[in-house]
């Protein structure tokens, strides 16, 4: 393998990081080719032969296919609602694509279902090439998400607040008894005991802030068997 990137180098999607037939993909990488590419704004750790990426504060980009997290900031009877997800343009759920089920909105209205402020778990159906966003609720395990409060957190941070099959979000919400939602657009939703939650969004609140440092899954797991911070 050859390393092409420098150390502290400031990466940006599509950069070359090295090169060879035996590269293999590590977090906030894909291979093209016979490339290593970053695929987030990050600074490039190198010792030798191993890298790492640090992900870099950064606005979320939505794409086709991902799971969000938004809050509902105006209906447009008869067809839409407005939603804020957490990205420079707002996205659209047309009451078609709310639910499974038929809903009747002639006979409950729209806000029977989703009333502004309200907060829902969702999935990006379709980005246009002027950034209409269409979202999409018929899919198993996509909801409306009742009380619970929301917090936010560096988008490029996703894949270490789930973990590896989704071990380090099971873990917190095991740990802390709450249940957790989390939006690949740098949005989570977190519903417990006040002290639970506030437990919770520690623990987040550190991955989001030292998520690239080895030994974190270590600190974190003694966080919340001592019920305090480290």
């Amino acid at each position: 393998m050859k390393v092409l990137a420098k150390e502290g180098q400031i990466l940006c999607p599509g950069d070359a990081i090295a090169s060879g037939e035996d590269i293999k993909e590590i977090e906030g990488t894909y291979i093209n080719g016979n490339e290593l590419c970053a695929s987030i704004v990050s600074k490039a750790s190198i010792k030798g032969d191993n890298i790492r990426l640090i992900a870099m504060k950064g606005a979320y980009l939505p794409y086709e296919g991902d799971y969000i997290i938004g809050k509902i900031i105006d209906v447009n009877a008869p067809n839409w609602y407005f939603v804020d997800i957490n990205c420079a343009y707002e996205a659209g759920l047309n009451i078609r694509d709310a639910s499974n089920q038929y809903l009747d909105t002639e006979r409950y209205g729209m806000t029977h279902y989703f009333s502004y402020g309200e907060v829902i778990f969702s999935r990006i159906q379709k980005v246009s090439d002027t950034m209409r966003i269409d979202l999409t609720m018929k899919e198993n395990g996509l909801m409306k998400l009742n009380g619970g409060v929301l917090m936010p957190f560096n988008p490029n941070k996703f894949a270490r607040i789930l973990g590896k099959d989704d071990s380090m979000i099971n873990m917190i919400q095991e740990k802390t008894n709450t249940k957790i939602f989390v939006g690949m657009n740098g949005l989570a939703w977190i519903s417990g005991k006040a002290l639970d939650i506030k437990k919770a969004k520690e623990v987040i609140e550190i991955i989001d802030a030292e998520g690239h440092i080895e030994g974190l899954t270590k600190k974190i797991e003694d966080m919340l068997k001592k019920g305090e911070k480290k």
